[in-house]
């Protein structure tokens, strides 16, 4: 008797698609894994990036700063020509500690028109960390720590230290707790 091989039979192509289908899941779980630490990497970038920008923005206004008006960790206030117009605007920086935000207003000097206050930054872990967003300086290395009759930070500081915590928005074990960018500002036109 001989035997023609015209197929599969039932038993075999139900074998043969059980192991295609391993192979599948296999290939799909390697795929999904990938793309999630692409994704967490991405967001860690993003986070470190914005942090950076965030500290380039504030940079010029501090350094053009006139007249520091307030002056304490999360929360600085000045008067400095933002726009190049030869007219000096109020400008406020600071976190808002129930969102997390680096916050920014501008102003007309004498304060009679201000404009809505715009986020530069979000995730700021400064305040949750301790951290200080402004540090103050009388010259480098001597911070501002005792004050003589009459003195404020603002009015004695000629240096401002910028540091930034942030925190990407991923919940991985492997993921950095947070990233620190920080700078420091020599104030050019603070009048003494």
């Amino acid at each position: 008797m001989i035997l023609q091989d015209d197929g599969m039979s039932i038993i075999e192509l139900v074998i043969a698609s059980v192991i295609g289908l391993l192979v599948l899941s296999v290939a799909y779980l390697i795929f999904e894994t990938a793309m999630k630490g692409f994704s967490q990497v991405e967001n860690q970038t993003l986070s470190g990036r914005t942090a950076a920008q965030s500290l380039q923005g504030m940079e010029r206004p501090i350094r053009e700063a006139t007249a520091i008006t307030t002056a304490n960790s999360y929360d600085i206030a000045f008067l400095s020509d933002v726009n190049d117009d030869n007219s000096l605007e109020a400008v406020r920086f600071w976190i808002d500690a129930g969102s997390k935000r680096l916050m920014m207003q501008r102003a007309n000097a004498d304060h009679t028109a201000s404009s809505t206050p715009a986020v530069v930054a979000d995730n700021i872990q400064n305040r949750t960390l301790a951290v200080p967003l402004f540090a103050y300086f009388r010259d480098v290395g001597a911070p501002v720590k005792s004050l003589a009759a009459g003195e404020t930070t603002g009015s004695v500081a000629k240096i401002v230290r910028l540091e930034i915590v942030t925190q990407p928005p991923v919940t991985s074990a492997s993921a950095p707790p947070s990233y620190r960018v920080q700078t420091e500002i020599f104030l050019r036109n603070k009048s003494q």
